[in-house]
Formats: structure tokens, C-alpha cells, sequence
């Protein structure tokens, strides 16, 4: 069972590092579609997730912030 455990970890590693390669061509497309599509429509799905996962990552940083100043104040207590 440990066996599968650490296979599955290792194949989801490897995809979170995959898709964070692309992050940034990902969203260049969208951008671009926001820009230059055609159909307004295409336009508005691109603009629509290009803002949903604008504020996804503000949490997720804030989050990640948050999280670091609290580790912080623990590891200070005596």
C-alpha cells in the first residue's frame, strides 16, 4: 500500500510541475484571446478566467503569507 502511496505522490508531483511550467503560456493565451478574438464571447471566457484565477492565486498567496507569519510567531515562543 506504501508502494502505490509513493507512486501516486511522484505522478502528482510530476503533473503540478507540468502545469506549472506552462502557468505562464497558459495565460499568455488567455491575454491574447482577450485581445484579439473575434467572438465576443471567447473574449468575455477568456477575460472572465483570466480574472477567476487572478484571485485564486491573491489567496492563495496571502494564505501562503499569513501561514509563514504564523510559523514565524511560533517558532519565536519560547
Amino acid at each position: 500500500m506504501k508502494q502505490l502511496q509513493k507512486a501516486q505522490s511522484a505522478a502528482l508531483a510530476g503533473t503540478v510541475r507540468y502545469l506549472q511550467h506552462h502557468t505562464a503560456t497558459a495565460a499568455q493565451t488567455l491575454a491574447e484571446l482577450c485581445q484579439n478574438a473575434q467572438q465576443e464571447q471567447t473574449r468575455l471566457q477568456a477575460a472572465r478566467a483570466l480574472l477567476e484565477q487572478a484571485a485564486r492565486l491573491t489567496e492563495t498567496v496571502d494564505f501562503d503569507r499569513r501561514l509563514s507569519e504564523l510559523e514565524e510567531l511560533r517558532e519565536d515562543e519560547p
